[in-house]
This record gives structure tokens, C-alpha cells and sequence, in this order.
């Protein structure tokens, strides 16, 4: 039963360091053009749920989101000119976030992944051609597939079997329109001017052979598909222009390109394009205004991390709820929280504008007081550290998993949690490291908890074994996992040290330094906060060991955060030996004391 127990809690260790990995860092040299940046966000599908597994890559740093949604890359470097964020989940299109770094230390994102099995999909023969029809609500997108066309497989061979089509259209007149759309609305001309788009209709659109295999066009190809590009009702109110510029990215580049015109014909813009990524139809402006605010609740506290609405563009609050984007000139724009931003609730939509080149308007926006969850993230002394924090909770509103996160600049965080949520998990980033713990909150008025992350130097943890199958002696050093803490309910100290098939397990009783006897746990039970009785197990390649007498020596237990050291030697046996064989034990452990349990 020993055993088991044992096996079990560190099964459980493996789990829990293994779900609570830190993000990777990145050695890349100093480089003039590159800048260091922190990137977060949020990753959703197109009905607004969190999407876990999402693999996540920003200039050759990877990682993947959460069960709810999030993702963090800290210290990574980034072009200081824009960055590029990738997102890819088997079966969903693929999207990209892009944008100036700014000044903030934090780059932060939204973006939706739109599920193939939402999107249409047709087949026909190569030779044959044929029409893809995507209908959404009294809208209708077709992309017409000539029979003369010509396909190549990825290899560059030419195809002529069965062609499968899948498209999504993205109406940009939708409050979503800006979690769905692709990197961001602004695009390069053919000059290579950066400009701020308007977009009249978007499409995601994917071609395939029968086997999955992705199909290009053959530029030899005598004749190219053509997109009938539906005009939402009320964009084609809004004077659409009788042509338009037609755009297009292929999920590898910060800007969308120019690639030619299309034209209005009743409802729809007409064009042709010459390969497959995800396009749009949008009016370029040469100038830009300035939109900025700060979000806060009725009760005036600043409400952080979350996405601000605006127009066909988006904002994400810092970490005192200021918000700042540009866009652009000439056009009426909405800005405001959605529903579904803000955990089922929303602010006011204001419109505001059209803006001349150049102008800065504030736009302040308040919304519906929640519960709030505040604290610091401290160091081992317990002086404010600036770093990244994250509160991942079940959202009774929404029936899902959700994030808040943001960097906090002074090492203070508050973050608006939906009320009735009364627990969840709290992580802290700073100093290469991380530290995550479990708030309670109320319910209604939320709770507060500060988080310690220190980074301490380690001193040798080593495990030494003589007698009988170890002869003279053999050490092992190599205990990648190393944990201490006090266990209040026990009055006990547990110290837990895991390595490659070398595992040590040791208890004592109280919460100080000193001198404490070994016993097997057959012999004297440990003594709650006695300060005098010690036990340790071992597992060593696939022998256990118990030590049935020897000494622990504590020479430093420090506050949480800091470390807990000591010796211990003795002798032991191999549990099933029925030769009862005497060994003799030693070792030492250097350790960072965790939250008390």
C-alpha cells in the first residue's frame, strides 16, 4: 500500500509539471532589427468557444493554448518593424495576427479558427470544373471553377483527378468580424504603402485532392477561378464603390497584397484570382485616425485583457484597462465590449467618427461591475516583481473554460471576474519562472491573493547506496524535480526529489531546522511537530528502499520560496528481501520551499 501511495503522488507530480510547463524562451543573438516582446491572446472558433491545442508560433517560438483558449510567449524577440502570429488546429483554417510591436512590453491578441466542418464543401473532376455556393443567412458567395483549368499537387505535378473545394465566408458586417478575419485590416498597395482597409466581403478557401492533398494552380493554366463576392445589406447601403481593390493573404505575411479588382454586379463583387489562400474584397484609405480610452467597471476600476470592438478592427486593454488603435479615415465606426468578450455582458455601442487623417479621439467605456480578484507578484523577500499573470476559470455563463491575463507592470494585477465563479487557477510568470496558485473568491466581491516567485540557487541534492546488489557504493545525482513543502494539517515537512528511475521521498515532523531520528514506518510513527522524528523511502532503479534507523540534519528551512536543506545517513533494506540485507544510505537535498499544503 506504501508503494501504490507513493506512485500515485508522483504520477500525480509528473502530471502537474507537465501541464504547468513554462513557455519556451528564446537565445536568439541581440539583433538592431529585432525587439524583445511578450505575446499572449486568446484563440476561439467562430461561435465563440476556446479552442485548446492550438498550435501557436511567433518568429520560430512555439507553443500551444490551453483549455481555455490562452497561449503566453515570454521574452521572445520579434522584427521591429511588425510581428506575425500563426495559428494551426487539424481541421480548422489556418489565421495569422499581425501588427506594429508598439512601445508595451506585451503584444496582445484575439483571433477566431473557423471549423471545416462549418464550412461548404463540393467536388468535382479537374476537366469537368464546377462551383462552390456558400450561403450565409440571405447571402450568397460563389467561387466557379472553369473546366479548362489547370491544377498541380504540391510536388508541382499536374493533377486531373477529383478536386474537393471547402470555403468559409467571412461577413464583415458581423459583430465577429474581427476575431475571424485574417492578420489584420491593413494591407500594401502596389506601391507598397501600408493602408488601412475597408472590407466589403472575405473568404477562406481551401483546395484539395480526394486524399487531402493540397492542390495549387498551374500559372500556365489558360483560364482561373473566379469569386462572386456577396456585399452584406448593410455595407451596399453604405455606397459601396462599383470597384473594388481585391486583397489576399496567404497565412505567412503581416499585410494583405494587392491583387487586382473586381467589379460590382448587382449584390456581388466579381473577380478572378489566381490561387487559393484567403481573399478580400477592400477599399484602401490613405489616411488614419486615433481612437483611445480606458475601460472600466461602474465601480471605476480599470477592467484588463479584454478585446475592444472597433468597427471591423480590435483593441485589447493593458494592464490599467487603456486601449489605443489606429484606423481608418473617412468611415463611421462602432466601438464598444461585446457579449461575449465580457462573460455575457456588454458595454454601450457608440459610433463615432468619420475621422480626418490624423485625428485622436478618446472613447472611454464602461461596463457592468463584476467581482474583482486582485493581489502582487512578489519575490522572496516579498517586494513587488513586474510580471505576467493569468486566471484561468469555469465560466457558468458560458459553459466553458476561460483566461484573463495580462502583464502586470508594477507587479500588481486586478482582474473583473463574472460573478459566481468562486475558485480557479492563478499563474504568475516573472523571472523565468513560474508560480501558480488557487484563490478563493466569494462570488460577489471577489478575493485577493499576492503570488511569491523567487529564483534561488540550488544546492547539490545526491543519493548515495552501499551493501549488498550496490557493492562498494553508487551516488545518484540527477533529480530534475525537486519539491518541498509543510503539510499544516500533519504538522509534517515533505521532501520530494525525482529523478531517472531515482526517487527520494522524505518526511519530518514540524517546520525548522534540526536534528531528527529515522524510523521505518513499522517502527516509532512520525510525531506531528514534535521536531524529532524523520522517515525516508527510496526508490532506486526498480528497488524500495525504507530506512529503518539513522539521522536527518535540517540546516536551512527558509520562508516559502526560499530553501529548505539538510543530510541525512543511515541504514535501510530492500522491501522483499528476504535476506534482510543491511544498507548503507546517505544522502543530501537542496530544495525551493513551496505554498504550504
Amino acid at each position: 500500500m506504501k508503494k501504490l501511495n507513493f506512485i500515485l503522488v508522483f504520477a500525480f507530480l509528473v502530471i502537474a509539471f507537465g501541464c504547468n510547463k513554462d513557455p519556451r524562451r528564446n537565445d536568439t543573438p541581440a539583433n538592431p532589427n529585432y525587439i524583445t516582446k511578450t505575446v499572449s491572446g486568446i484563440v476561439v472558433d467562430e461561435n465563440e468557444t476556446p479552442l485548446a491545442d492550438v498550435d501557436v508560433n511567433v518568429n520560430g517560438n512555439t507553443t500551444t493554448t490551453d483549455q481555455s483558449g490562452a497561449f503566453l510567449l515570454m521574452n521572445i524577440t520579434v522584427p521591429k518593424d511588425s510581428f506575425l502570429v500563426q495559428f494551426k488546429k487539424d481541421g480548422y483554417f489556418e489565421n495569422v495576427r499581425s501588427g506594429e510591436p508598439g512601445s508595451e512590453s506585451n503584444i496582445r491578441v484575439r483571433v477566431g479558427l473557423v471549423n471545416k466542418a462549418s464550412a461548404t464543401t463540393t467536388q468535382f473532376a479537374a476537366d469537368a470544373g464546377g462551383t462552390l455556393s456558400i450561403g450565409s443567412g440571405t447571402l450568397t458567395t460563389d467561387v466557379t471553377f472553369p473546366d479548362d483549368l489547370k491544377y498541380t499537387d504540391i510536388s508541382g505535378t499536374p493533377y486531373t483527378g477529383t478536386v474537393v473545394v471547402t470555403g468559409y465566408y467571412v461577413d464583415p458586417s458581423a459583430q465577429n468580424f474581427s476575431t475571424l478575419e485574417c492578420a489584420t485590416q491593413i494591407g500594401r498597395d502596389s506601391t507598397h504603402a501600408k493602408r488601412h482597409l475597408s472590407t466589403y466581403g472575405a473568404l477562406y478557401m481551401e483546395v484539395t485532392d480526394d486524399q487531402g492533398g493540397t492542390l495549387h494552380l498551374d500559372p500556365t493554366s489558360p483560364s482561373f477561378p473566379t469569386i462572386s463576392m456577396a456585399i452584406p445589406d448593410s455595407l451596399r447601403d453604405r455606397s459601396a464603390p462599383s470597384d473594388i481593390y481585391v486583397w489576399s493573404n496567404n497565412f505567412r505575411q503581416s499585410y494583405s497584397n494587392s491583387e487586382g479588382h473586381g467589379s460590382k454586379q448587382g449584390n456581388n463583387y466579381m473577380c478572378q484570382v489566381r490561387h487559393f489562400s484567403y481573399w478580400q474584397t477592400a477599399v484602401p484609405h490613405t489616411g488614419f485616425a486615433t481612437i483611445l480610452g480606458k475601460v472600466t467597471d461602474s465601480k471605476g476600476q480599470p477592467v484588463v485583457g479584454v478585446k475592444v470592438t472597433i468597427g471591423q478592427y480590435y483593441a485589447v486593454t493593458n494592464f490599467i484597462g487603456k486601449y489605443k488603435l489606429d484606423v481608418p479615415d473617412n468611415v463611421s465606426i462602432s466601438v464598444g465590449v461585446l457579449s461575449y468578450d465580457y462573460y455575457g455582458q456588454s458595454s454601450t455601442l457608440v459610433t463615432v467618427g468619420p475621422y480626418n487623417d490624423g485625428q485622436v479621439d478618446t472613447v472611454n467605456i464602461t461596463l457592468p461591475a463584476m467581482q474583482t480578484l486582485s493581489g502582487n507578484i512578489v519575490n522572496c523577500v516579498g517586494n513587488n516583481i513586474s510580471g505576467f499573470v493569468k486566471f484561468t476559470f469555469y465560466d457558468p455563463q458560458s459553459l466553458a473554460y476561460r483566461a484573463i491575463q495580462t502583464f502586470a507592470k508594477y507587479g500588481s494585477y486586478s482582474f473583473q471576474v463574472p460573478l459566481n465563479v468562486t475558485s480557479g487557477t492563478l499563474t504568475a510568470y516573472a523571472n523565468g519562472t513560474s508560480r501558480t496558485e488557487y484563490p478563493n473568491l466569494d462570488g460577489a466581491y471577489g478575493g485577493t491573493q499576492d503570488i511569491q516567485v523567487c529564483v534561488v540557487q540550488l544546492g547539490p541534492t545526491e543519493l548515495t547506496i552501499s551493501g549488498g546488489v550496490y557493492g562498494s557504493g553508487s551516488t545518484f545525482k540527477d533529480f530534475p524535480s525537486l519539491e518541498g513543502y509543510y503539510m499544516t494539517s500533519s504538522q509534517q515537512t515533505q521532501i520530494q526529489c525525482y529523478g531517472n528511475n531515482t526517487d527520494m521521498n522524505i518526511y519530518f515532523d514540524g517546520d525548522t531546522t534540526g536534528t531528527f531520528n529515522i524510523h521505518g514506518s513499522g517502527n516509532v510513527p512520525l510525531r506531528s511537530g514534535s521536531g524529532d522524528t524523520a522517515m525516508v523511502s527510496l526508490y532506486v532503479d526498480t528497488n524500495e528502499f525504507e530506512m529503518n534507523s539513522g539521522t536527518l540534519q535540517v540546516t536551512k528551512y527558509g520562508i516559502v520560496g526560499s530553501l529548505i536543506e539538510g543530510t541525512f545517513s543511515g541504514t535501510g533494506v530492500i522491501y522483499g528481501d528476504t535476506t534482510n540485507t543491511q544498507y548503507n544510505i546517505s544522502g543530501k537535498f537542496s530544495v525551493q520551499r513551496g505554498t504550504d499544503q
